[in-house]
């Protein structure tokens, strides 16, 4: 880590004798000088060094990291071959082939589960029979051998949302309904594979919004993609999946005074 620059100066000594230093003398100039070239040397080791280590960590066999890697590795179709040295590979890199585009590992109970998703027409999709079967074929032929593997690609988790949403007078209905649109859909694009979904980060979806004077979520629930049962109503949610879509929204548009302008449904 790299040290202030005091401690650099402390570092360098003290100065032969016949030489005196004062705070604002030539030889403290020199010093400090010095001293900062020093520090952004070992900042500059020190971005490396973390470099260094990310790429160890991917690459390190069995780790989290690895898996997370070598999921984004595999190539629907084709068949692996081993090298004249041991190494499990491809022969043939295809990037067409390589069909997973979210991963997650954990593990939980002397499992190692692992989370996976591709992207059909721009949303996130689960594996289907065939590309799940071909990918715990290829994970489990790289794989420590010893380790009880999981591999979970589901459709996507559904959330409902209803909330009232208070406009600025020289805002129209129509004008933030498409930002109410492009913030929810951006949420749910950039939202962490395998997070949490926690209601006061859509609360502030809303509230954040360009022409909003206040937003009022009144309803956020919850339920897995083959659930049959009403949505449960939630505050934070850890997604089976690792993704969601809105299955059902509804957000009134009022102005100031509270009279309804117009109810979004869908985005």
């Amino acid at each position: 880590m790299a040290r202030t620059i005091q401690e650099i100066v402390t570092s360098m000594g003290t100065l032969p004798a016949g030489i005196t230093e004062t705070p604002n003398g030539e030889m403290s100039i020199w010093r400090d000088m010095a001293a900062r070239a020093i520090q952004l040397f070992e900042y500059v080791l020190d971005l490396f060094r973390i470099e260094i280590d990310t790429k160890l960590d991917t690459k390190q066999y069995g780790t989290i990291q690895w898996y997370i890697e070598k999921s984004y590795e595999y190539q629907h179709g084709y068949d692996l071959a081993v090298s004249n040295d041991g190494v499990i590979g491809y022969t043939v890199e295809d990037s067409e082939a390589k069909i997973v585009t979210r991963s997650a590992v954990f593990s939980q109970d002397n499992f190692v589960y692992m989370k996976v998703a591709k992207t059909e027409n721009d949303t996130l999709a689960p594996l289907t029979g065939a590309e799940l079967t071909g990918f715990m074929q290829y994970i489990n032929a790289l794989k420590p051998a010893g380790i009880k593997l999981g591999v979970i690609s589901e459709f996507a988790d559904k959330l409902t949302l209803s909330a009232d949403i208070y406009i600025r007078p020289l805002f129209t209905s129509a004008s933030v309904s498409t930002a109410i649109s492009q913030a929810l859909l951006t949420f749910r694009n950039q939202f962490e594979f395998n997070g949490i979904v926690n209601i006061s980060d859509i609360y502030n979806v809303l509230d954040d919004l360009s022409g909003a004077e206040a937003a009022i979520l009144t309803k956020l629930s919850w339920r897995e993609s083959y659930q049959t049962q009403p949505p449960i109503p939630i505050e934070r949610q850890k997604l089976v999946s690792g993704y969601f879509i809105y299955e059902s929204i509804n957000i009134r548009i009022r102005n100031t005074e509270g009279q309804l302008l117009t109810t979004l449904t869908e985005l």
